[in-house]
């Protein structure tokens, strides 16, 4: 479930959530699981970067978490915590004007992909990340990033979401297609 604030022009296209600064409050359980695969049908509108989802925490002894987001040069970004602290994963795929994305948590990796439909084939890369900073959360948040944590990219999302799924395991890319 959801809590939406601040709706401002959030329905301003028929099936699409417009995000220009507001945001959705996810509640749930294990929303930074060790596992976790997020599909999303997303179209950047505005410049600059922008965070999508975020499931950060903090257990008092423990930052832990991450965010999703779109690069000022249009690119996927994962951002999380390891022992160095706060570090951000940029994906090689460039993406379209509006795309079908996944960001995908398996076994230590972190994996981007991206449906081209003009090739019918999935692009995707993938990187080694540590799983010790991804506890579970019971809150996250899509449109930005959240406040008091001290992740690199913060700035919230302007742009189409007209679809998106979060599944607590990874799923086979060929589901893009």
């Amino acid at each position: 479930s959801g809590r939406l604030s601040s709706t401002g022009s959030f329905y301003n296209t028929t099936g699409s959530g417009y995000f220009t600064g507001q945001s959705i409050i996810v509640q749930g359980t294990g929303l930074a699981a060790q596992n976790f695969t997020h599909l999303f049908v997303t179209e950047k509108t505005g410049r600059g970067k922008g965070v999508i989802f975020d499931a950060s925490s903090d257990n008092g002894a423990l930052f832990s978490g991450y965010s999703i987001g779109i690069t000022d040069s249009n690119k996927l970004f994962f951002e999380s915590y390891d022992n160095n602290g706060p570090y951000c994963l940029v994906s090689n795929v460039m993406l379209a004007k509006k795309n079908m994305v996944s960001v995908m948590k398996s076994n230590g990796r972190v994996s981007f992909y991206c449906a081209d439909f003009n090739n019918n084939v999935i692009l995707s890369d993938s990187y080694n990340v540590s799983d010790t900073y991804f506890l579970p959360s019971d809150k996250g948040v899509m449109g930005r990033g959240l406040s008091g944590f001290n992740f690199i990219e913060t700035s919230p999302f302007t742009g189409y979401l007209s679809e998106y799924i979060y599944l607590s395991q990874s799923i086979s890319p060929s589901a893009l297609k």
